[in-house]
């Protein structure tokens, strides 16, 4: 995010929120949104997580679920809250009227399918669905609040297009648990059902994720933080200099800690609010068996 944007949105007041349009106008939405989730991983189709029924051909994504509910406080986390205020300010702002294929961009392939990305996910659900219609394509898009880096991915999927079904398509910078994340769609040309979607849309004041990558993946809130395998004892004083809510847990059993574990050092974390986190911890520093995959340390600690 350029520095004059970070300038920007820091001097944002809540009245603000009226004057979306006039800050960000809505061309500039699709621009700032391709700048917040750039990434230089190339895109390319998975046959994702599937699990069938007689009817209906669903895929969920488990690595990239977590429902929770904790309490939300004030997060005051440079950049990285600047993208999540425009995020908001942009989502709960009302949309001027536009083409409907705006909101999602098209193409053919070699093979005749017809590739979808959604380029606008701040768009409202009756225009994302209408641009599949303008294509004959009966799909309907939900929305569901989701961690930073997943805004704008596709988190479920589900279609009776059988044999025709609809793939997704991975790339982008957020980590999960499977790799990245999926977006964009690959239809099949023979497609002819009915599907539903359901895309990340960055959460409203009060509202948890329904969705989350890695909290110290790239646009998450501890990224380049350099807490992963750090001290419990050691990470306290950031994280509270960060005003971050956090809820302990032990890796080994899933049990909650009432207070920091100080002598254990720090496993993983997901963000379950703009300012709150579960992290994960064990009792032994993370090496030999215990450490992580170097290729997951490697997407975590992206443009750090």
């Amino acid at each position: 995010m350029s520095h004059n944007l970070v300038e920007l949105v820091r001097g944002l007041r809540p009245e603000d929120a009226g004057r979306v349009d006039e800050l960000f106008p809505p061309a500039q939405r699709i621009e700032l949104f391709k700048e917040i989730v750039n990434s230089d991983r190339s895109i390319t189709a998975e046959p994702g997580r599937r699990r069938l029924t007689p009817s209906r051909h669903t895929r969920w994504w488990p690595s990239m679920i977590r429902r929770v509910r904790r309490p939300v406080l004030i997060s005051s986390l440079g950049a990285i809250a600047a993208v999540a205020v425009v995020a908001w300010l942009i989502a709960s702002s009302a949309v001027r009227p536009q083409a409907a294929a705006a909101a999602v961009a098209f193409r053919t392939g070699a093979d005749g399918d017809i590739v979808a990305t959604v380029t606008d996910p701040f768009a409202a659900q009756s225009r994302l669905k209408a641009a599949f219609a303008e294509h004959g394509l009966d799909i309907t898009v939900n929305l569901l609040p989701v961690s930073p880096s997943l805004v704008g991915t596709v988190v479920f999927i589900s279609d009776n297009g059988g044999a025709s079904a609809i793939q997704p398509l991975q790339g982008g910078p957020c980590v999960t648990g499977g790799g990245g994340c999926t977006i964009g769609l690959k239809i099949p040309a023979t497609f002819t059902g009915q599907g539903d979607i359901t895309l990340g849309r960055p959460a409203k004041p009060g509202e948890t994720y329904e969705s989350t990558a890695s909290a110290f993946g790239p646009g998450e809130v501890l990224h380049c933080s350099g807490l992963l395998g750090a001290r419990v004892t050691a990470a306290l004083p950031i994280l509270q200099a960060d005003k971050l809510t956090v809820q302990w847990r032990e890796k080994a059993t899933g049990a909650i800690d009432a207070t920091a574990p100080t002598s254990n050092y720090i496993r993983g974390a997901d963000p379950i609010a703009p300012d709150t986190v579960m992290i994960w911890t064990q009792p032994t520093p993370l090496q030999g068996r215990t450490s992580l995959p170097a290729a997951f340390k490697s997407a975590l600690d992206q443009g750090c």
